[in-house]
């Protein structure tokens, strides 16, 4: 019965850390099928009935085999129960808002890129439903980039997003940026906003300067990448910015 149990949470705990379970399934799967079938032909080599009961001794060769293939469960069991405790402990999102998903998008074959982060604020009527929650639009409408790179991630408090976009014989088009999920700040190179004046923000290519930081006044809430270039393009018609009048999903 101990056995069955350090395998059922071995198992559990191993499904929750992906990072490692492409080592620890292999593992998991072909120690057990062969401890299994060892420990068995042992047992029925060497056990006796006795009342209808199979009996045999611990300090036997199948009793010893027993033990092994217990031991062997709670030894692989062990590093992913403290790896995904960790896990729990330490990188439990915090903050007013939890990103559950992100989604990239080209943006005219490589003339820019758009990332989405996507999740539930604790504030809102339904706190479960999924929406639009930060959009960074990098987009140069004058020139197309031959790859895109990407670093970041999202923390305990804070959400990172860094992209570069690169061409031969011309300058990197890139932007760092970072959003505290409790303060609800983000900083986009030197410059901050606060995310509740609008979740949308397009950085753009000029002739004259680096770029140009647009937050578009308003809140998205879409769930799809076209929707929220589709309110992205109304907004910008709104205040009169013309450069995302040609912008255009490429996948």
């Amino acid at each position: 019965m101990k056995n069955l149990l350090i395998q059922l949470i071995a198992f559990l705990f191993i499904g929750l850390t992906p990072t490692i379970s492409w080592v620890a399934v292999p593992l998991y799967v072909m120690l057990n099928l062969l401890l299994a079938f060892s420990s068995i032909t042992a047992l029925l080599a060497t056990s006796r009935q006795t009342d209808g009961q199979i009996e045999f001794e611990r300090t036997s060769f199948a009793g010893r085999l027993f033990q092994i293939w217990y031991w062997t469960n709670v030894a692989i069991a062990t590093p992913c129960i403290v790896y995904a405790s960790t896990l729990l402990i330490f990188w439990t999102q915090q903050g007013n808002h939890i990103v559950t998903s992100r989604e990239t998008c080209e943006l005219n074959n490589l003339s820019g890129r758009m990332d989405v982060l996507y999740g539930r604020s604790k504030n809102d009527s339904n706190p479960r439903a999924t929406k639009t929650l930060i959009a960074l639009i990098l987009f140069d409408p004058n020139r197309s980039y031959e790859k895109t790179s990407f670093s970041g991630g999202d923390g305990t408090d804070v959400s990172a997003t860094n992209v570069q976009l690169d061409a031969k014989g011309e300058n990197t088009f890139c932007y760092g940026s970072g959003w505290n999920r409790t303060s609800d700040l983000l900083a986009i190179q030197d410059k901050q906003f606060t995310r509740t004046k609008g979740n949308v923000f397009v950085i753009l290519q000029t002739d004259t300067y680096p770029y140009d930081i647009i937050q578009l006044p308003a809140m998205c809430n879409a769930t799809k990448s076209e929707d929220v270039i589709r309110f992205a393009k109304e907004q910008c018609e709104k205040i009169g910015e013309e450069r995302l009048r040609s912008l255009r999903i490429t996948k």
